[in-house]
């Protein structure tokens, strides 16, 4: 018998599905897919780029939430490492709509998915754009809906790892 989560077809049916589980999943085209933990070095990168946007948005209305916030978006659910909502946000919310800007820590085996269908679903959705930071350069590059920027600048800089 197949399991529960390979019948599943709607984002509906998903999102009342996995409230009941005791893992995370995502969720895009009818697809679930299990999350993982990170390693030490992915931990690390995501916390200190959500310390250092927690410091820099502070005073603008805008705010980072780590990858306990769902994104909900384009028929997608995803757990980005780190997204920035610009509104007020409720303490009882238990997703976001409409980030402004997703960051994900790229790791080796976490890749391909990352920027590809993963960017290209998400990235439709924000206003602003998003960010992916290696976890084996320590890099960082940053998308916004026209271009991509790619590499730290004066006022962006943060330890990485």
């Amino acid at each position: 018998m197949p399991n529960v989560a390979e019948q599943l077809t709607s984002l509906d049916e998903f999102v009342a599905w996995e409230r009941d589980q005791p893992e995370r999943y995502e969720y895009a085209g009818g697809v679930i897919t299990m999350m993982t933990g990170g390693s030490a070095a992915h931990v690390t990168i995501a916390m200190n780029l959500a310390f250092a946007l927690r410091h820099a948005l502070r005073g603008t209305g805008c705010r980072p939430f780590g990858s306990d916030m769902k994104v909900i978006a384009n028929h997608t659910v995803r757990y980005p490492d780190i997204s920035v909502i610009c509104r007020p946000v409720g303490d009882r919310d238990n997703h976001l709509s409409d980030p402004v800007v997703i960051i994900e820590v790229i790791s080796p085996s976490t890749e391909r998915e990352d920027r590809g269908r993963k960017n290209s679903t998400i990235s439709r959705r924000l206003r602003s754009g998003n960010a992916r930071s290696s976890s084996r350069t320590s890099a960082l590059s940053i998308f916004t809906r026209a271009r991509a920027i790619v590499g730290p600048t004066k006022s962006s800089r943060v330890m990485l790892s």
